[in-house]
């Protein structure tokens, strides 16, 4: 005799939300089932953060070997030395970072040094208005330094997490705008030359850091989203695609049937039969059956 179908466990309404949202999603004919959470938005906040970032960076970045030729008194040399060192510091630091993220996490580590490098432009902007330090070269230029060590720090981190949180097939897309963000970082210093020929290279230190401080507080939204520890995060996103893809299938299963009555008004043919693909599996299992069908006719037999 055939056997009952077994009950389906239970279901909280919060989970059973997400199932009929994703079926709904799936009986439409969405081409994809994503998880409805907060994770989705993950990477369009570090593309905006970035872009606000290379925005306030490009205001400045390009002026600050003027800077330190016209303000500090630094000769040719000393400026291409300075940034002969910001390299290495920036390794330097980037490893540091990288270490200290297995440990505190990946967002936390971004937010930590975005935070002290907005901390170290605005440091420069104070001293450059209102201090007897104006233009010292000795206190100027590691500020500077580490600085552009802190604030790019992070990039690393930032395209993993990014590249845990987007698909596979759409990874070259969220690659490929990051020309958007180098296109913002060139326009804006338009900006920012003529605020430092008009009002002093101060003033456009002050506003690069407002622009960079905003972008880090966009960034600290995702900290009650990314786990600290990567290898959760990556537990966490595998078994949320797992449930998403389950019920993506157990929808257009369900649709499947329905969609073939409106059609022809005739019973439709079970769903396992019309996906079934002529796979190697398959066709070694229609080789063993011509061997076990005696088998079965013996067992219908004695029934």
């Amino acid at each position: 005799p055939a056997l009952a179908p077994a009950a389906p466990p239970a279901v909280s309404p919060s989970v059973g939300l997400r199932r009929s949202t994703l079926q709904g999603a799936a009986a439409a004919g969405g081409s994809g089932c994503l998880p409805v959470d907060g994770s989705g938005r993950i990477p369009y906040v570090l593309f905006a953060s970035s872009l606000f970032t290379a925005l306030g960076s490009g205001m400045t970045v390009k002026f600050f070997p003027l800077y330190f030729r016209s303000d500090c008194n630094l000769s040719p040399e000393h400026v291409q030395l300075i940034y002969v060192a910001v390299p290495f510091a920036m390794v330097a630091c980037s490893a540091l970072v990288q270490r200290a993220s297995i440990t505190l996490g990946r967002v936390q580590m971004i937010v930590l040094c975005r935070a002290l490098g907005v901390s170290l432009l605005l440091l420069m902007a104070i001293l450059q208005l209102h201090s007897q330090y104006k233009g010292t070269p000795s206190i100027m230029v590691p500020i500077y330094i580490a600085r552009t060590a802190l604030m790019n720090s992070g990039y690393p981190l930032e395209e993993s997490i990014l590249m845990d949180y987007v698909p596979k097939s759409s990874r070259a897309r969220w690659k490929s705008l990051e020309s958007v963000s180098q296109f913002g970082w060139c326009g804006s210093a338009a900006i920012g030359g003529w605020l430092g020929d008009r009002y002093g290279y101060s003033y456009t230190f002050l506003l690069t850091a407002a622009i960079q401080g905003s972008a880090t507080l966009l960034v600290a939204t995702l900290l009650p989203l990314v786990p600290r520890r990567e290898a959760d995060g990556a537990a966490q996103l595998r078994a949320e695609q797992g449930e998403a893809t389950a019920v993506c299938e157990e929808g257009g299963l369900a649709a499947e049937p329905a969609a073939a009555e409106a059609n022809d008004g005739t019973e439709a043919q079970p769903a396992a039969a019309r996906r079934t693909k002529p796979t190697r599996r398959n066709l070694s299992a229609a080789l063993q059956q011509p061997l076990l069908a005696p088998t079965a006719d013996r067992c219908a037999g004695a029934e």
